[in-house]
């Protein structure tokens, strides 16, 4: 432990000589929820950006990240929100300057990369000219350079036949390439601070490493600043020079990327970096995830640290004051009584006492006597959805004849990038997308899926996790009526036992069941991503398509779900197909591993042979040579050899 040097102050800057382009002092940003409870969501934040600086802002979600960003460039709403403090960009304040100015900061000071990529487009308006529309008004490009030039953009970004793609509106993009173009749109107009939420959530590994060279060059090349907003540590290990840590709407760590990585010095950072499923980690041993919930940001407590009821190591001092943020002897700044120095990358010991942990999955092979799902040569295609097509109308093949089997009992891991066609083979699978050709034997019944009652068969017997749980949830009906939904459809049970069942699977998955008559909005992301596994899991079914079941949550949450999907798998019985870009997670809980490219399965092998012998073919040795490994040194290699 080191002793703190209470001498500096928490908003000294430190010896960086390089221009300071952004300077946050004193932000606070608070909400109205009704009945006189406001949540304060950024606590008195302090942070310096200066010129070419890469600075990562991690944390659990809803530990005010985006909150943060959104107040930089007053995207908030002013009738429930309040903003108190200095925002100076390039010395002038963005909190009191005119909304005719800040719309000017907005074109070409300050752009912004979205998390949801689909609410951020325009429905209405081709991709292309939702990109040339800040081309002409702001940098005032002619319309042929401005198509030219936005065309140059998305093929930058790594979207193929670019030009024509710019005709196709948002709803044709996967959600891949609506993050992509969001990318390319923030970067038209050259600013000098890009801020990016989230920007690579929805991208497979290998056009993730293509962004994130982009955003390197941008740096180097325009002196541009960055503020990357991430759960993915590996990305920040790769890109960024600085890390800001928040917890409750506090900075609760800030050091350099080396430093965090290798010597992280608050208890909540090493918990983080030891949440993260790693390629070069034990296989065997469940994921650790952080014990407990974050705080009610209605009612902080005002005499105890905010992270002490989920630390493993807090003493009875945490809880009777409140530290302030210092720095240290080292120069960093934490909000801790105590720091730790460590190379173990922040491997901290958990008690017995605060901590639960679900016992290690056992990987055993899976032997293929019996095939729960035979896929044969399924197809599907996609027309050109232009009104007025012009000349021959364009066909995608999304997926171009797979044959694949999957076995009773396996995890078998679907990957691949971006646009490949593993969302669409599953929805294919169960029919919320119709194949041109193919078939589907369940337990060697080839079902004649054009016949209602065989379709509710297979719906019931294979159910379907989506990537989005919001937008998969009612916003109208309450959390066990969304879970008993199910039940009543099928005519399993009545309304009121089909509650009854859904406060049980509430329960299974780590829910409390006096959340029942809580609205989707009302949760946070991990807790509805739970309430779609629990309305997945109330029918019993044999075989669960999970669709990036944990692409959203930020590496804690991840784990519990991961560990929760295992603990499910053991106990019921469930096979599942796990759609993921994310190799570490799919090498951690997968049997078998089925590799897709451009429509088609290029090869599938169990996991061990895959990540041990390596993959035979191309596309997957690129593919594993791509994933972003959390340690600085590591991941800079890797993007610098591209």
């Amino acid at each position: 432990m080191v002793a703190l040097d209470h001498s500096h102050e928490a908003r000294n800057d430190g010896p960086d000589e390089r221009e300071r382009i952004l300077a946050i002092s004193g932000l606070t940003v608070s909400f109205d929820t009704g009945a006189n409870r406001r949540v304060i969501a950024v606590n008195d934040v302090d942070i310096t950006i200066r010129s070419g600086e890469a600075v990562a802002i991690v944390g659990e979600s809803g530990c005010g990240k985006s909150t943060l960003a959104l107040s930089i460039l007053r995207l908030l709403d002013k009738r429930v929100s309040t903003t108190t403090g200095r925002i100076e960009f390039d010395g002038e304040d963005l909190a009191t300057c005119s909304a005719r100015r800040i719309r000017s900061i907005r074109a070409r000071g300050i752009s912004m990369i979205f998390q949801d990529p689909l609410s951020s487009l325009n429905p209405y308006m081709t991709v292309g000219a939702q990109i040339e529309e800040p081309l002409r008004r702001h940098l005032g490009l002619s319309r042929q350079h401005a198509r030219q030039r936005t065309a140059e953009l998305l093929e930058s970004v790594g979207i193929d036949d670019a030009a024509a793609r710019a005709r196709s509106y948002p709803h044709a993009f996967s959600g891949g390439m609506r993050q992509r173009a969001m990318i390319a749109a923030a970067l038209s107009c050259d600013p000098r601070l890009l801020i990016a939420d989230e920007p690579t959530t929805a991208l497979d590994v290998t056009v993730q490493a293509q962004v994130l060279r982009l955003i390197k060059q941008q740096l180097d090349h325009r002196r541009m600043s960055l503020v990357l907003i991430t759960h993915d540590l590996g990305v920040v290990a790769g890109l960024c020079d600085r890390v800001i840590v928040m917890y409750a709407g506090q900075v609760v760590e800030e050091a350099a990327a080396v430093d965090i990585f290798q010597r992280p010095a608050h208890p909540y950072t090493r918990a983080l970096l030891k949440s993260i499923p790693r390629l070069d980690g034990p296989r065997e041993e469940a994921l650790y995830s952080i014990s407990g919930h974050p705080p009610d940001l209605t009612s902080m407590p005002q005499r105890e640290c905010t992270f002490a009821p989920r630390c493993d190591v807090s003493v009875p001092s945490c809880r009777s004051q409140s530290p302030p943020l210092r720095r240290d002897r080292s120069g960093r700044r934490h909000r801790c009584l105590f720091a730790f120095e460590s190379a173990d990358h922040g491997v901290v010991p958990a008690s017995a006492e605060t901590s639960e942990r679900i016992p290690p999955p056992h990987h055993e092979h899976v032997q293929p006597q019996k095939t729960i799902l035979r896929i044969r040569d399924v197809r599907v295609q996609f027309h050109d959805d232009r009104f007025f097509p012009i000349g021959r109308r364009s066909v995608t093949n999304a997926v171009d004849g797979v044959d694949l089997d999957i076995y009773q009992g396996e995890i078998l891991g679907l990957v691949g990038e971006s646009g490949c066609g593993k969302s669409t083979l599953a929805r294919a699978i169960v029919r919320l997308i119709r194949p041109q050709s193919g078939s589907v034997v369940y337990h060697d019944d080839e079902l004649d899926l054009s016949r209602r009652t065989e379709l509710r068969r297979l719906r019931r017997d294979v159910q379907f996790i989506f990537q989005d749980p919001y937008t998969c949830l009612n916003p109208r009906f309450q959390a066990w009526d969304i879970i008993a939904e199910p039940l009543i459809n099928y005519r399993i049970a009545d309304r009121a036992k089909a509650r009854e069942r859904a406060c049980e699977y509430m329960q299974a998955v780590g829910l409390d069941p006096k959340l029942r008559h809580r609205y989707p909005h009302e949760f946070s992301g991990g807790q509805r991503q739970r309430i779609g596994i629990a309305r997945a899991m109330v029918v019993q079914p044999r075989v669960i398509l999970c669709d990036e079941p944990v692409s959203s949550l930020d590496v804690s949450i991840q784990a519990q779900i991961l560990n929760l999907l295992l603990e499910l798998k053991r106990r019921h019985d469930l096979t599942l197909l796990l759609i993921s870009h994310d190799l570490a997670v799919v090498r951690h809980v997968s049997d078998r591993v089925a590799i897709m490219s451009q429509g088609r399965i290029l090869e599938c092998t169990e996991t061990e042979r895959l990540f041990t012998a390596g993959p035979q073919s191309a596309y997957g040795r690129t593919l594993l040579a791509s994933v972003p490994i959390p340690d600085p040194g590591v991941a800079r290699r890797q993007l610098a050899c591209g």
